[in-house]
């Protein structure tokens, strides 16, 4: 169902790593984007993490074991295909306006393999789902520092006129 590690994205300009989250729309993967810092002498070639969502309805989407291209099945037609492809693509480009410590930013958006991506910053840690899974219940003033924060970024995304699902 997923790109498999070592995957190649955009003529080799990101490198799949391993994959983060699936949700119904689509798959998140860990990915090397491959940087060039060009100086007055020469260049160097470096790499930094990324994370890249893919659009992926697991319910209607299939994926080629050889190509990795995303067809969608007989349950689906090209047109909602497409209606919900462009609505991730719009999510992405809103998103990428929206500036907030809470937001994650968004670096581009493309298609290929069939179907769309977009790239974001990769933000190391854990997620809160991890981190209950690890310590059990918050306590009180946790739990409500990571809600005011949760809270403060939606109120941002609100402001804006944007309704994240």
């Amino acid at each position: 169902m997923e790109l498999k590690p070592g995957a190649s994205l955009q003529d080799g300009k990101y490198k799949i790593t391993r994959v983060l989250g699936t949700g119904g729309f689509g798959i998140t993967y860990l990915a090397q984007m491959k940087t060039i810092a060009q100086g007055q002498l020469g260049n160097i070639t470096g790499y930094a993490n990324v994370a890249i969502k893919e659009f992926f309805m697991k319910s209607c989407c299939n994926r080629d074991g050889v190509s990795s291209g995303v067809s969608y099945t007989n349950e689906v037609t090209k047109e909602t295909f497409s209606i919900f492809r462009n609505k991730f693509e719009k999510e992405a480009r809103i998103l990428a306006k929206l500036q907030h410590p809470g937001i994650v930013p968004v670096l581009e958006i493309f298609q290929e393999n069939g179907t769309s991506y977009y790239v974001m910053e990769y933000i190391t840690g854990q997620s809160i789902n991890q981190m209950l899974d690890e310590n059990g219940v918050f306590e009180i003033d946790t739990a409500l520092k990571y809600i005011n924060h949760v809270g403060a970024a939606l109120q941002h995304v609100h402001a804006q006129k944007f309704l994240h699902l």
